[in-house]
């Protein structure tokens, strides 16, 4: 069985991990880069699984994979800001200027319903509820780009009405690996939209 790997299977128990191990993993292994399309080379280098995130008008950042608990995936910066996501949904984040956390996460997943969420904002700090409404926008079973083959992309409309915030996210989802491949996603009303690539790495 093929499974991902990431980059804290050289330092043992995530309990034990401090900020710095968390750094000196980042620093020693990814960095931030021009916005640019990744060769197949840049991707073969890397030895763990990876996020390329574009964050507005800002250069990319790539963000490591360091562990995966009950499909949630943890990627790290070199400057340790981190992505907390859950079937490419991002459901927590920490060392923004503005973090968030949903805070039930149960539910989540790329179906077609409607759920909502407790978000708890930081900066401002508030407790806000959301409408999460899931559907297929469409089936790329043949497309100009090899990278979006067999893919299904869902849209999510939400809406928060205690800030008057509301919008649609994206995820593409790749059939073959059964993984979102990229998302493009809103997750505070006072944070700038996240466009991120997810690149996987599999062991046997």
């Amino acid at each position: 069985m093929n499974k991902l790997i990431f980059a804290l299977v050289f330092l043992g128990s995530c309990a034990s991990f401090t900020v710095e191990d968390y750094k000196l993993i980042a620093t020693s292994v990814f960095r931030t880069y021009p916005d640019m399309i990744l060769t197949k080379e840049f991707i073969d280098s890397k030895d763990y699984s990876f996020i390329k995130v574009k964050i507005d008008r800002a250069d990319p950042v790539i963000m490591s994979l360091v562990s995966i608990e009950k499909n949630i995936y943890t990627w790290v910066s070199e400057t340790n800001e981190k992505l907390i996501t859950k079937n490419g949904k991002i459901i927590r984040t920490e060392g923004l200027d503005h973090d968030f956390r949903i805070l039930n996460t149960s539910e989540i997943d790329l179906a077609n319903k409607t759920i909502e969420l407790l978000i708890q904002l930081q900066n401002p700090q508030a407790l806000i509820s959301q409408t999460s409404s899931i559907s297929v926008t469409e089936s790329l079973v043949k497309h100009s780009s090899k990278n979006y083959e067999n893919t299904v992309i869902y849209t999510e409309d939400f809406k928060s009405k205690r800030f008057n915030w509301k919008g649609q996210n994206y995820y593409w989802k790749s059939l073959d690996l059964d993984l979102v491949i990229r998302t493009h996603q809103h997750f505070h009303p006072y944070q700038p939209s996240y466009d991120i690539q997810f690149y996987y790495k599999f062991s046997e």
